[in-house]
């Protein structure tokens, strides 16, 4: 009988379901401080370590986790996962990268068909002492900073997922995405999943993005969009984003499929008075974001015998649109 206590290599999405909910990273290195700087110089210096590895270990330190299909996607899109695997293993065998499987329990051994989640390791954070950019704060990092639950592994995968989609679709209008910002509302904290900023027609337009999985709508999801809400339906926003024809900032939600988005769209409605808000899902999202259906919108109302019921529509977003 086939082992379905980790999550395998064929694994189609970033929602890892509720059997995973509460379980554990296998990594497959132990960590060590024994990491000499010299050594990750010398690499750097003779090649070892190229100018590709170096942005590749930059994101992961800025984005915490990817998979080999993410690292194709972005840095080598001419080449195929099998070979983007190959390359982030020769960073785990230099110690600049460690990696791990999702298992539901504990486990002394690493599945060899495991899905490989790849997080910064001690030699990594050596190389971006020295050689990246200023002021980015790897020196504070630790092997701490990936100990996450799953739940959030999760989130994270999916808001660096979406920061690839963005860099394909929208090229240099796309000024910027943070992970997990912190606003103040008064002195309450408001921290969506991620926020990104795209030049539109000489305007920027900012975003606020919050992930929904089936499993955290209640309370994370709900919990998180309340105070969001209260964020930008005040005046707090106007704190952080600025400059010339600035409006509210629009509301992503990332769900895992259309079922989780309308669950989701049903809850900020009755809850919030949320109204710069679209839904996109996992599968939606590797799609063109400009093309109709990336996105959709909630109606609350049924339109027609087709629809008696609220659901979601496709509409087409042209400020996702590729730079002329």
């Amino acid at each position: 009988m086939a082992d379905t206590t980790y999550v395998k290599n064929d694994f189609a999405s970033f929602n890892f379901g509720y059997e995973f909910y509460n379980g554990k990273q296998i990594f497959r290195n132990a960590w060590t401080l024994n990491v000499i700087d010299d050594e990750v110089a010398k690499m750097r210096h003779s090649g070892l370590i190229t100018d590709v590895d170096l942005a590749i270990v930059k994101f992961v330190y800025h984005y915490s986790y990817v998979t080999a299909r993410m690292v194709r996607d972005m840095f080598m899109p001419e080449k195929t996962v099998s070979e983007a695997a190959d390359l982030l293993n020769k960073l785990l065998k230099n110690r600049l990268l460690n990696k791990f499987a999702i298992s539901a329990f504990a486990r002394d051994d690493y599945p060899a068909d495991a899905l490989d989640v790849f997080c910064l390791d001690y030699g990594g954070k050596k190389l971006l002492m020295h050689y990246g950019d200023p002021g980015d704060g790897a020196e504070k990092w630790t092997s701490g900073s990936v100990l996450m639950s799953i739940p959030k592994i999760s989130e994270k995968l999916i808001s660096a997922d979406f920061y690839i989609q963005l860099v394909k679709n929208c090229g240099s209008n796309l000024e910027y995405l943070k992970m997990n910002p912190v606003y103040r509302k008064s002195k309450d904290p408001v921290s969506p999943n991620f926020e990104f900023c795209i030049k539109f027609n000489g305007d920027r337009k900012y975003f606020l993005g919050v992930v929904a999985r089936e499993s955290n709508l209640q309370p994370t999801f709900r919990d998180c969009i309340a105070k969001v809400d209260d964020f930008v339906s005040s005046k707090s926003w106007q704190r952080y984003f600025y400059g010339d024809n600035v409006t509210q900032p629009i509301v992503i939600v990332i769900a895992e499929n259309d079922r989780v988005a309308i669950e989701a769209a049903k809850l900020v409605d009755t809850r919030t008075a949320i109204k710069a808000i679209r839904y996109t899902t996992d599968a939606r999202m590797l799609n063109p974001l400009s093309d109709k259906g990336a996105f959709l919108k909630f109606v609350k109302e049924g339109t027609d015998e087709d629809y008696p019921e609220a659901h979601l529509v496709a509409v087409k977003s042209s400020v996702f649109s590729k730079p002329e």
